[in-house]
């Protein structure tokens, strides 16, 4: 795979990695094991599938109808004696947050230097979008996979958790979550309402917009 998609010397080519590559090739399978390692602890479970593509018009209430694309990275199932939960799992690379205190954390900055906890937010988007268009009723676990954090696959450091306790279904925190979705997304399309910088110029030090709006970050 790195041959094919690292080094782009075809598909199938199993030739010896060297240098740069072959560094990548041992980092990508340390990491491969310790996911391994995390996920025999949670046998047995059955794995659906990856890189899950839904895209549908979504009604989201009170009128308001949107096209909607998302990509699962993955879905499993865990069985256990109080019954299947599905799981909706999410890789990420960075150091992205997997705890908050409500879901005031998700949209917005807990505090000056802790950032919003977005990636919750984009598995509980993730949940609410599944279960509407499949019209799935029972529980599913949002789940982040940190790849930075090799520690949490053998610690089982793996849950989302909410005020300290650990969030086994969407529907944990699930309250009040979609009317502010519904706001948000009515205020974007909302022709009446113009766009404005925002506040925290700290969000503005790697967006890829801030040369052309004259916000640099630094200031």
């Amino acid at each position: 795979v790195i041959n094919s998609e690292y080094n782009k010397i075809g598909e199938g080519n199993c030739a010896k990695l060297e240098g740069e590559a072959e560094l990548i090739g041992r980092i990508v399978a340390y990491y491969i094991r310790c996911v391994l390692t995390h996920d025999e602890q949670l046998t047995p479970f059955t794995y659906i599938g990856s890189e899950i593509e839904s895209q549908f018009k979504w009604d989201m209430g009170n009128g308001l109808v949107v096209n909607y694309k998302q990509f699962i990275d993955r879905m499993d199932r865990l069985s256990s004696a109080d019954g299947d939960v599905l799981r909706i799992v999410d890789y990420k690379t960075g150091s992205d947050k997997t705890d908050i205190k409500g879901l005031d954390d998700l949209f917005e900055s807990p505090g000056e230097n802790s950032p919003r906890r977005k990636a919750i937010l984009q598995l509980m988007l993730y949940c609410n979008a599944y279960a509407y268009y499949k019209d799935y009723k029972g529980p599913i676990q949002p789940v982040i996979y940190s790849v930075r954090n090799a520690t949490m696959y053998r610690d089982k450091k793996f849950e989302l958790t909410c005020a300290g306790k650990p969030i086994s279904d969407y529907h944990d925190i699930n309250e009040g979550f979609m009317e502010r979705i519904r706001n948000i997304v009515c205020e974007i399309l909302d022709d009446k309402t113009p766009f404005t910088q925002t506040d925290d110029i700290r969000h503005c030090l790697y967006c890829p917009f801030s040369e052309a709006c004259g916000r640099s970050g630094k200031a």
